[in-house]
Formats: structure tokens, C-alpha cells, sequence
């Protein structure tokens, strides 16, 4: 585990002991939730291998807790999940976490703020080979993202809002292969408050991006403009323009507009319709900084029998290679619960990846199906299949995967 890896554990244990000393200092809301989940399951193809399929029966014991703190001047929630798994043909264990920390604290009231976030979880290493959320030995990696930001947001008129600041940002992978970095951010944004239903920002950031090991670094500028909308009771429009420069420590220079729209209509208490469309710089564990647009539509209706369903187009293009990922899809699903115990879900998804310069493509056909049944008010019963079929981009990455579970969920 990395030095700056290290400090990310080390702070929430510290979290813990100031909260605990100010909720002995004044009144404060306090709330802790434990719970375990007890899974059995049957994976056919362990390895996601083409031939010689290995199967095996895992057993995960996930203990988690989730806890919140609030005072008035510090707002925190820690979510936290320990996966351990064992394969009994294989005879071996494995671990790995999940944590999401969130912590507001308000140094001086109305003026000086601090904002922490911490997110560690398990993701693909390279998206460009096969991989699956649960076989977490193939192709994946533990990453962790620490944020710190102080700040101040200043009230220069009842309608104008001066927000201005530093963020730290960490990114850490447990793979050697993975590009650990960390972001240097200043920021400053001016927000006016037209009418109850519309407001605005402009603003400008910078960022020094200091990936580990590996060259090169970049400077990125960026100057942008956002807004909300509320068009009527049930439908609201945001959207933010982003103009970036990126200069590279062997410089190469880039000029990006990124942009977020998203147009929300609620159907009454039924459901409601999204459209999204996006771009952004964002970071990748082997591949550094690459721009992804997205643009994706998604509707859920109904309330005892729900459906939903989303179809989508994303292409990543990296800056520092010459690569370039495109992906289309389509999901849809229902959910069905005849009694407030009982519940059923089932859902599907087709993606289509291109990978460029090489041409090559890849099919991705999903299905999942849940029966979740309550058995008392602190214990439930869970029964799951996930099945996976992947055409790879090279014949020896084709793979089917089907995993079979049974899971109780005890809340304490």
C-alpha cells in the first residue's frame, strides 16, 4: 500500500475520534447501522476463460456498516463493507473493501468550509479486456479516491454567491500497472439567483495532474458557465459548458469543450424520463486522462410493476495515445412486488464496443434475475442468477459466465 494510499485509512480512524469527543461536546444526531451478508454461490467459469472452464463454490461473508453524524457545524456518513470470499476448490480466500466517507465541516459559519470524500471500491484495470464485477480476480484491481477540499462561499449580495477554493484529489490502485496520481485544484465561481426557478454560475479552474512513475504530467485551465432550470412542478434542465486547455510536460497541447445537459420530466409518483448528454476529462487506471461523451436516455415507469429501460452511446478518445472506445447499448428490466415482503426483478443488457486504431469489436450480452423475500423485519432472503456471454475482441477472449446465489441480509 502506498504512502499517500495509507493516509486515506489512517484519516477515517481519526474521523471517528474527533466525532466521537465532539458528540460528547454538545448535542449532536447520532446513528449507526450494522449489518452481514452470508452468501453461497456457484460461479461455472472462475477465470472468464473460453476453454477449460473452471468452476467453483464461493462462499462471501460481507459484514458492513453504515453510520451518521450530524452537529451544527460538522455533517458526516461513513458506508463501509468488507468482501471475503473463499474458493473451496481452489482452497484460497481473498478480500477487499468498500468504502464511501463523506464529511462537511463548517469551520466558520457561513464562510470557511471543509469538504472530505473517500471512495474505495473495486473496478475494471483495463476496460479494453474482458472483466466482471464478480469475478473479482480477473482483469480487476482495489482503487481509492481521496478528496479534500477547504473553501470559503461568501454572500456578496442577497443573489450573488462567491464560492472559492482548493482540491486535493488521490488516486490510488492496488495493481502495480495501475497510474496512481494526485490533482492539485484551485477554483472560483460567482453564482446569481435570478428567480426561485432559474440560477447561473461562471467560474475558472485550474489543475496541476501529477500522475506517479509515468510521464507525461499535464496543466489543465478551464473557464465555464452553468445553470438550472425548473421548466415546470415535474421537469428541470441543467447543463454546464466547459472550455479546457491542457498543456503536457512534452508539449503536446489539447483543446476541449466539455459540456453536461440533463432534462428531467417526473411523471407524477410514477416515474419519470432522462435525457443526459455529457463530456468530460476524466482519468483512467492504465490509459491516463481521456475525453468521454455520453449520451444516454433513460425512463422508468410504474409503481407495484416498474419498468425501466435506457439506451445509450459512450467514446472514450485518450489524449496520450493514439486509442479511441466506442460503446452503444441498451438495458431494460422490470420490477414487481405483489406484496411489500416480496419482491422480483429482471433485467438484460446488450453493448457494443469498437476499439480503434485496431478495429476490433466486442458483443456483451447480459441477464440478471432476483427474488428478494423479507422474513422478519431484520433478516431477508435473496436468490439470484447473473448470467454473461461475451464475444471478445480476439477469439481467445469469448467467455460465457453464469453464477448462481443465495444470499440472507441481517440488519442488527
Amino acid at each position: 500500500m502506498s504512502r499517500t494510499n495509507l493516509k486515506a485509512f489512517i484519516f477515517i480512524p481519526v474521523l471517528l475520534v474527533l466525532s466521537l469527543y465532539s458528540y460528547r461536546a454538545e448535542c449532536a444526531e447520532f446513528s449507526i447501522r450494522p449489518s452481514i451478508d452470508l452468501i453461497q454461490e456457484y460461479n461455472d467459469n472462475i477465470f472468464l476463460s473460453k476453454g477449460n472452464q473452471e468452476s467453483d463454490y464461493i462462499t462471501r461473508i460481507m459484514p458492513s456498516v453504515n453510520m451518521n453524524y450530524r452537529t451544527p457545524f460538522w455533517d458526516w456518513r461513513l458506508d463501509y463493507t468488507l468482501n471475503w470470499w473463499y474458493y473451496h476448490k481452489l482452497g484460497k480466500n481473498y478480500d477487499s473493501h468498500l468504502i464511501n466517507l463523506a464529511s462537511h465541516l463548517n469551520i466558520i459559519n457561513n464562510f470557511l468550509y471543509l469538504d472530505v470524500n473517500d471512495n474505495y471500491s473495486n473496478i475494471a484495470l483495463d476496460q479494453r479486456r474482458p472483466s466482471n464485477e464478480n469475478n473479482l480476480n480477473v482483469n480487476r484491481t482495489d482503487t481509492n479516491n481521496l478528496t479534500v477540499s477547504p473553501y470559503i462561499k461568501y454572500k456578496i449580495t442577497p443573489v450573488d454567491t462567491l464560492t472559492a477554493g482548493y482540491r486535493y484529489t488521490n488516486i490510488w490502485y492496488r495493481e502495480e500497472e495501475g497510474i496512481n496520481r494526485q490533482m492539485h485544484t484551485g477554483y472560483a465561481t460567482i453564482e446569481h439567483v435570478f428567480n426561485p426557478k432559474f440560477n447561473a454560475a461562471i467560474g475558472v479552474e485550474y489543475t496541476a495532474d501529477r500522475p506517479e512513475n509515468t510521464e507525461p504530467d499535464n496543466d489543465q485551465t478551464a473557464v465555464f458557465v452553468r445553470g438550472a432550470y425548473v421548466i415546470s412542478e415535474r421537469t428541470n434542465l441543467d447543463g454546464t459548458l466547459r472550455y479546457i486547455w491542457i498543456d503536457f510536460s512534452n508539449n503536446n497541447k489539447e483543446e476541449n469543450i466539455s459540456y453536461n445537459f440533463g432534462l428531467v420530466h417526473r411523471f407524477h409518483q410514477m416515474g419519470e424520463i432522462q435525457l443526459r448528454i455529457s463530456s468530460d476529462i476524466l482519468t483512467s487506471a492504465l490509459y491516463g486522462i481521456h475525453e468521454s461523451r455520453t449520451e444516454q436516455l433513460t425512463i422508468r415507469y410504474g409503481e407495484t410493476f416498474t419498468v425501466n429501460g435506457s439506451v445509450f452511446h459512450r467514446e472514450d478518445k485518450y489524449l496520450e495515445t493514439d486509442l479511441k472506445d466506442k460503446a452503444i447499448g441498451i438495458t431494460t428490466g422490470f420490477e414487481y412486488r405483489p406484496d411489500p415482503r416480496l419482491t422480483f426483478i429482471i433485467s438484460g443488457t446488450y453493448e457494443k464496443n469498437n476499439y480503434l486504431p485496431e478495429d476490433e469489436d466486442r458483443e456483451i450480452y447480459r441477464a440478471f434475475g432476483e427474488i428478494a423475500y423479507q422474513l422478519t423485519r431484520k433478516a431477508n432472503l435473496i436468490l439470484r442468477d447473473t448470467y454473461t456471454k461475451e464475444n471478445g475482441r480476439t477469439g481467445i477472449e469469448d467467455y460465457r459466465n453464469n453464477i448462481i446465489s443465495i444470499k440472507v441480509r441481517i440488519t442488527i
